[in-house]
């Protein structure tokens, strides 16, 4: 091991037993997790997992100081729940939801790329863009990366998760090579939990969103003149085939198939209202496709208060402003995601509040006195939205609560993530076809009512 990780690890975990002295079992889990990434690469992944620890008890603590003292002296339930996690999207924080409601700790296993190509296809993030996600989902406790895509009793009894039972949705997946679905021993153990999966989207549903998108961004053909070609690619994209004559798509309007209810959404509300004294923090964007630019972005906003009020631009307003845009000299398809889609990946993440669904574009004063805004975040830089937002901030400027956030080069956008669609469009094409038939399969044959996991 490099002596500079030794010496960072060997700190770390005093820093854990000095912050977390009421829960010895976590700090034994900790240690465990930190020295897992035994690289200077993962260094700082290692202060993300204990800076992020260290708040979520801090917050539990405060929400609720007395049931922590009764609860002490009784064993807490853990949970495992594992996936590839990209592309990070509502089925995702679903299942985290649903598995942190039947438990008292989850542990979420992520997959390597290495692990995912074996038995999914290429994936779009890179490991530590999806370990970095899902740390920042405020339903996981604590995080192990490089799991088996079929997991085992012998994992869940492992000394860094010691699961009483771990948790998948209904579409049990089968491993490449396997004859039986990937979770069968903890099934046949008693050891495994089923929920509900997320109706109408996934991984596969989202890259091909993205392919469809970006077909124009793909060649300089006009998109007739592809129509007639040898591989009848929207076919085999894991979403409905369209005239390929036909105007632009609007993605999120046309072939998202997410079906939220109120009750849905309102599972993952936090419940909470800015307290006397707290100052309100307000920054808005489409947040679409969410990945860890945001969470970037958020993080730096969160800093500027007490209270993250995050408003969330409804489709429409994206697709009028981004159609002004001609950044990429194709038609406008995006948002990706629709509205209720991304208020609940918004709505995951630990470093956030409240969202307002289907928000103004201007920061008028309206909104500044309702929601008693004290800053308004403009971000500068490189912008993690495709969008150019240099018109929303009269008002708040004029009344000096604007703060700008610069951002630099290096941070993860949505561009970033749409370029690697393009640059790997065939690979993705040839992956979304075996994925999309399987998942085909599933919902015309193996689809059954599963009750959904509410929250107490």
């Amino acid at each position: 091991m490099d002596k500079s990780v030794e010496l960072f690890l060997n700190d770390a975990a005093e820093t854990v037993a000095k912050l977390f002295d009421r829960h010895p079992s976590l700090v034994e889990s900790m240690k465990l997790q930190l020295l897992q990434l035994q690289t200077v690469k993962h260094v700082p992944l290692c202060r993300t997992v204990l800076k992020n620890e260290f708040e979520r008890e801090r917050r539990e603590e405060l929400k609720n100081p007395a049931s922590k003292k009764e609860e002490s002296g009784k064993k807490k339930i853990r949970v495992y729940v594992d996936g590839c996690f990209d592309i990070m999207h509502s089925g995702h924080y679903n299942v985290l939801r649903q598995a942190k409601a039947l438990g008292d700790i989850l542990i979420a296993g992520v997959h390597s790329n290495a692990e995912i190509r074996r038995n999914k296809g290429r994936p779009v993030m890179s490991d530590e863009e999806r370990l970095r996600l899902v740390s920042n989902c405020k339903y996981v406790d604590e995080v192990v990366f490089d799991t088996p895509y079929a997991p085992s009793l012998a994992l869940l009894d492992r000394e860094d998760i010691r699961a009483d039972f771990g948790v998948h949705g209904d579409d049990l997946p089968v491993a490449v090579g396997a004859s039986k679905h990937a979770y069968w021993e903890l099934q046949e153990a008693g050891r495994l939990r089923i929920v509900k999966r997320t109706e109408g989207v996934s991984t596969t549903d989202l890259v091909g969103r993205l392919l469809l998108a970006t077909t124009e961004m793909s060649s300089r053909e006009p998109r007739k003149s592809r129509a007639n070609s040898d591989v009848d690619e929207n076919s085999s994209l894991g979403v409905s085939a369209r005239d390929a004559t036909a105007p632009t798509v609007k993605v999120a309007d046309e072939l998202s198939r997410y079906l939220p209810t109120s009750s849905r959404v309102a599972q993952f509300s936090n419940r909470r209202l800015p307290g006397k004294g707290d100052r309100v923090v307000y920054i808005a964007g489409d947040f679409d496709m969410f990945h860890i630019g945001h969470v970037g972005i958020l993080e730096k906003a969160r800093k500027l208060g007490d209270f993250l009020l995050v408003g969330i631009w409804d489709n429409k307003t994206i697709q009028i402003k981004g159609g002004n845009d001609d950044k990429f000299n194709t038609s406008w398809s995006f948002p990706i995601m629709n509205l209720h889609e991304r208020v609940v990946n918004v709505l995951s993440c630990k470093l956030v509040d409240d969202v307002i669904i289907g928000a103004p574009w201007r920061v008028s004063q309206d909104l500044i006195t309702t929601f008693n805004i004290q800053v308004v975040v403009q971000v500068t830089g490189n912008s993690p939205s495709m969008i150019d937002t240099s018109d929303c901030f009269d008002i708040p400027k004029k009344e000096g609560l604007l703060r700008q956030v610069e951002i630099d080069d290096s941070n993860f956008s949505t561009e970033k993530l749409v370029q690697r669609i393009v640059d790997n469009r065939k690979s993705y094409v040839k992956r979304n076809a075996s994925r999309a038939k399987k998942e085909k399969d599933y919902l015309e044959k193996d689809k059954k009512f599963i009750e959904e996991v509410a929250d107490e």
